[in-house]
């Protein structure tokens, strides 16, 4: 409302709060499950890691880690085995009904596709090559 000596008018208008995707990295992984992966979700409010679960093709993950905080949640699973290679629908719930989507590839073999991911993955992630570094070796030994 502007109040302007004896008169006033009012002005209305809307904003529009864009959130950034749901980031996994790596985004694909052995069909025989058991590696870890870490996820980023930005609900714009902290998480305790008992109000958190995460389904990949509506198979429940281990969660290892949640770290939140009001800016970004950052949680790291262990993915389940899959069904088949392709891709799955990933789901993340948190508490009084937040949710965020993400997709998960699983392949066949790590060697081609999945470690190109790795390669790209390595330049991306917060400067975290050692969290990459000890996925992917986690990931070879399971070969």
């Amino acid at each position: 409302m502007l109040i302007d000596g004896d008169e006033t008018s009012a002005s209305s208008f809307a904003v529009t709060v864009l959130t950034p995707p749901t980031q996994i990295e790596p985004v694909n992984g052995n069909v025989a499950g058991g590696s870890s992966v870490i996820i980023r979700a930005f609900w714009g409010v902290a998480v305790a890691q008992q109000d958190v679960g995460v389904t990949f093709g509506g198979k429940t993950s281990l969660i290892k880690s949640v770290v939140s905080s009001s800016a970004n949640t950052l949680i790291i699973v262990t993915f389940p085995p899959g069904v088949k290679t392709g891709r799955v629908p990933g789901q993340i719930l948190g508490q009084e009904g937040l949710v965020s989507h993400f997709n998960f590839e699983y392949c066949e073999s790590m060697m081609r596709r999945c470690l190109q991911t790795f390669s790209h993955v390595s330049r991306r992630l917060m400067g975290g090559l050692v969290a990459v570094t000890s996925a992917f070796s986690t990931m070879m030994a399971g070969l």
